[in-house]
């Protein structure tokens, strides 16, 4: 009995191995297989490229104001949270954000190219 579900399940998987080969196309170099997924590189040219700094300073800042944001938003909602304190600590500190996004505007550091 177990002879024949081995061998069973072993024509089975043959018969849709084959029939898979079949009914795939012709060429692998003409599919999508060696085409990125929407992430905009050519896989056919070189793998290593310099990262941009401005790149590389434009997602820095955008880190450190998203975890500033996460940190300030829910102190209004919390109600363990002393409210006066976390009202006086979020008005104090979303001022600063938008000054640290003015200066760095006028730094030039938030354009992408110079």
């Amino acid at each position: 009995m177990l002879l024949i579900n081995i061998t069973t399940c072993l024509l089975i998987s043959l018969t849709l191995l084959l029939l898979s080969l079949i009914t795939m196309k012709k060429s692998i170099s003409n599919s999508n297989f060696s085409s990125p997924f929407e992430c905009g590189f050519d896989p056919k040219t070189k793998t290593r490229h310099p990262l941009s700094l401005q790149f590389f300073l434009i997602s820095l800042t955008f880190l450190m104001f998203d975890i500033e944001l996460a940190i300030i938003l829910p102190l209004p909602l919390s109600p363990s949270l002393n409210l006066p304190m976390s009202l006086t600590s979020s008005i104090i500190l979303l001022p600063l954000l938008i000054l640290g996004v003015y200066y760095e505007k006028s730094m030039g550091l938030l354009s992408w190219s110079k």
